[in-house]
């Protein structure tokens, strides 16, 4: 396996079987700033990577090597992570102190109900919410050598989620996308890799300021963008599996789930955990669901 967190890191692509990511997205990094490549690598690894495929996301953050704490809503971000990128997980940082019982994380048990694998296989792939928010009129395809720079129609703000289709003449290219907005604050910049293969990534920028913006672009190699649309939405993510539904918000606000048109006909109840037992209390929840900012969810069928 390659460590996966960088650009610095292994490139074997189709020799090596995945990626660790030793903290996700990054280890330093748990406000989860870097979203967009954190997913990029990880999906792009997941279609590239020797079979059999298998990465894992090792979830802990340090800063001076020391552990930094973080609440349960950013675990649970990361959890979600690890399961839309078809991703296995462990952890590093425990739930608490560790006392007679070595302590697991609620989400990968069904809390007390202690079922492993209770969320069973996938129904679906990821659906990427702000693709269905209409897009902006922005460039369609174009070639990027060295670096190349997109405007953007104003924006209302605070949310811009990008996505491109990524293809190189040849090899593998370390790609880079940020944004300007209109104050001229810079947001990202996020990376993808790309190679002569069509990939889409996805690039999310958080508190953009309302007005016309930029996307900058830079590449190691020739590269073409193709199939490019920008949504004033954040990326906001839903998976359906067997056993349960994960939602992901990876905004700073909170977003509402439509769940009647997202999961028609499924009955959804909160897990009964007991480390964040105001999250994971058990209720049965209704046709729309608000999710807190840098949070995520996992509800259990009924």
């Amino acid at each position: 396996m390659a460590d996966g967190m960088s650009g610095a890191h292994q490139r074997g692509f189709g020799i090596l079987n995945g990626i660790e990511s030793e903290g996700w997205p990054t280890l330093t990094d748990p406000a989860i700033d870097d979203w967009s490549g954190g997913l990029n690598r990880h999906l792009f690894w997941g279609s590239r990577a020797r079979a059999p495929v298998l990465s894992y996301v090792n979830h802990k953050f340090r800063r001076d090597d020391e552990p930094v704490a973080v609440p349960a809503s950013t675990v649970r971000l990361v959890m979600a992570a690890a399961v839309l990128t078809d991703s296995w997980i462990t952890w590093s940082d425990l739930p608490g102190e560790i006392g007679a019982e070595f302590p697991v994380w609620d989400e990968l048990i069904k809390g007390k109900e202690k079922a492993p694998g209770w969320l069973g296989r996938p129904l679906s792939p990821p659906r990427r919410l702000a693709r269905e928010a209409p897009p902006l009129p922005t460039a369609a395809g174009f070639p990027v050598t060295g670096s190349t720079r997109v405007e953007v129609p104003p924006v209302s703000g605070p949310d811009l989620t990008v996505f491109a289709t990524l293809r190189t003449r040849a090899g593998v290219a370390l790609v880079r996308v940020g944004l300007v907005d209109a104050e001229g604050r810079r947001h990202g910049p996020h990376m993808s890799w790309a190679d002569a293969r069509p990939f889409e990534a996805s690039f999310a920028f958080r508190d953009v300021a309302p007005g016309p913006a930029a996307l900058e672009i830079e590449a190691e190699s020739d590269l073409r963008v193709d199939g490019l649309s920008a949504h004033e939405a954040p990326d906001a993510i839903v998976r359906s599996f067997e056993g349960g539904v994960v939602l992901a918000n990876p905004a700073r606000h909170a977003v509402d789930f439509d769940l009647d048109r997202l999961f028609p006909g499924a009955r959804l109840r909160r897990l009964r955990g007991t480390q964040d037992p105001a999250t994971n209390d058990g209720r049965r929840v209704g046709r729309r669901f608000t999710l807190p900012g840098l949070d995520a969810v996992f509800l259990a069928r009924e």
